[in-house]
């Protein structure tokens, strides 16, 4: 049985934008690092706002206090172990 690659963080909640347009979306995470989900699959989180999608960014962030600490690395936004 496959659970699926991403797991959503429950409680959790980024806003995207693209071209005006605002979201708010669960987060996800995959081997430490935070996804969001964007039409049929996912786009990574970056620091500085930025996406794996360049199109695209990202600005408030809100996961539930029992979850790790956020670290904006050298790329992409991760869980600290």
């Amino acid at each position: 049985m496959n659970d699926g690659l991403f797991k959503p963080i429950e409680g959790s909640a980024v806003v995207l934008y693209n071209k005006g347009i605002y979201r708010q979306v669960t987060v996800f995470v995959r081997k430490g690092e935070l996804y969001a989900k964007h039409g049929g699959g996912f786009v990574r989180l970056m620091k500085i706002g930025h996406t794996s999608y360049s199109n695209m960014s990202w600005g408030d962030i809100s996961v539930p206090d029992n979850v790790k600490t956020l670290a904006l690395g050298v790329g992409a936004v991760t869980l600290d172990t």
